[in-house]
């Protein structure tokens, strides 16, 4: 069994509760690391999932994406409030390898989990 570790970086509050829900029934960690000392709490993670605010400003910045991406290689999921195509391109310019509207992610976090389980073993199989 994977033990998948969930990074938010993030302050809604439920976005925060259902990313619980689903943390507490399938034995899930749930972390929101300080932004100032990210990298220190999230060193020792080996397997993880990156969840950033795309429109909370601090978060929505080039250096913290860049530096989750280099120092970890996790998936990071971006969203906001209402996407376009114009919006997607920049978040995958920065780092974002997705970036989806926040009620599309808030109704379909356990088959993003799933998914990214999935293709974790699958690369750890070959």
């Amino acid at each position: 069994m994977i033990n998948l570790k969930i990074i938010c970086f993030f302050e809604d509050i439920d976005l925060s509760m259902d990313i619980v829900r689903i943390c507490n029934y399938k034995n899930y960690e749930l972390i929101f690391p300080d932004y100032n000392n990210f990298k220190k709490e999230i060193n020792d993670i080996s397997i993880g999932v990156v969840i950033i605010d795309m429109e909370e400003q601090k978060f929505h910045s080039v250096d913290l994406i860049d530096s989750i991406y280099k120092n970890t290689y996790f998936p990071i999921i971006g969203f906001k409030d209402k996407i376009n195509k114009k919006i997607k391109e920049e978040a995958n310019e920065v780092g974002c390898d997705i970036l989806i509207d926040k009620e599309t992610l808030k109704r379909n976090l356990d088959i993003i989990f799933e998914q990214i389980i999935k293709e974790i073993t699958e690369k750890t199989k070959s």
